[in-house]
This record gives structure tokens, C-alpha cells and sequence, in this order.
């Protein structure tokens, strides 16, 4: 019981102290789950809703980084397009094995 007060005090005090950083783990945890059912169904409806998630929270981690930079701005930057081009390229490669034209 400890540790659920533990976590849920934390997560209070990540939302009250920096709550992009709160969404953008939201949008990577239902990033996470989505793939994960995809993984075990393999029905392409996953996919469109795992990149969705993918690419709002790059998009946010992005615009924070933009508006208030931190101490790790430009790794950050330079992490979030890196993984922005690497999802783009898997979707790429995905569609074009499943849907050849």
C-alpha cells in the first residue's frame, strides 16, 4: 500500500510542478499499449493510433523544448526528430510490405 501512496504522490507532484511532461508520458504509455496490442493482434488499426500518440508527443516534446529550454535542449531536439524519422521510415516500410502497390 506504501508504494501506491508513493506513486500516486508522485504523480501529483509531476502534474502540479510540469504538466507537459505529465502528457507526454501519458502519450508514450498509450503509445506503448497500442503497439503492444498490436504486437499480439497484427490488425493494422493499432498502427494509425500508435503513431498518432507517437507524433503528438514528439510534437510536444518539440514545442516545450521551443518555448522553455532546459539544460538538455538541443539533445532532446536532436532525440525527438531522430525518433520522429526513425517512426516515419517503420510506418513507411510497414506500408509498403502490407499494402504493395
Amino acid at each position: 500500500m506504501r508504494v501506491l501512496q508513493t506513486w500516486w504522490r508522485s504523480l501529483v507532484w509531476v502534474s502540479r510542478d510540469n504538466p507537459p511532461h505529465l502528457v507526454e508520458a501519458v502519450m508514450l504509455g498509450m503509445a506503448l499499449i497500442t503497439l503492444g496490442l498490436w504486437w499480439v493482434q497484427q490488425t493494422w488499426t493499432y498502427i494509425p493510433l500508435f503513431s498518432s500518440y507517437s507524433i503528438g508527443a514528439i510534437a510536444l516534446i518539440l514545442v516545450r523544448e521551443t518555448i522553455t529550454p532546459s539544460h538538455y535542449a538541443r539533445f532532446n531536439r536532436v532525440i525527438a526528430l531522430l525518433a520522429l524519422m526513425l517512426l516515419l521510415a517503420g510506418l513507411g516500410a510497414y506500408c509498403t510490405r502490407v499494402w504493395p502497390v
